[in-house]
């Protein structure tokens, strides 16, 4: 089981899985979202990803990626999802409170990383998306 919260704690979650497929994604608006060079996102089932807003801080953003979710009050990135794929989220693992061991499986979009973000080669990369 894995559990994660937003900074200031006002949203929580429980999965009862495994993430899926972890990446770090370089796209444009993963940047812009995360506040970073990168995203490490991870796919998970959404059957198992139990989501806790009692004060309904859980907003949505809609971009040309899809829909992103964050917390109202502090701005904290939780999960997105392609139009259409619901059922397979990209959960923002910096919101894993104890993170569990797993490697990074790639790197997606690298054709729009940062120029001082040096990609490890154990790990594939993907120009875009994967296929």
């Amino acid at each position: 089981m894995i559990d994660g919260k937003c900074l200031c704690g006002k949203i929580t979650y429980t999965l009862k899985s495994d993430l899926l497929f972890m990446y770090n994604c370089h796209c444009v608006e993963c940047r812009a979202f995360s506040g970073s060079s990168l995203a490490c996102n991870a796919m998970i089932t959404a059957a198992d990803f139990e989501l806790h807003d009692n004060e309904n801080q859980l907003k949505s953003f809609e971009t040309a990626g899809g829909i992103r979710k964050f917390c109202n009050h502090c701005g904290s990135p939780i999960y997105s999802h392609q139009k259409g794929f619901e059922e397979f989220p990209a959960l923002h693992v910096g919101s894993i409170i104890n993170p569990p061991e797993k490697a990074v499986d790639a790197n997606t979009w690298v054709s729009e990383k940062c120029p001082w973000v040096v990609l490890s080669q154990d790990i594939p990369s993907h120009e875009e998306h994967l296929d």
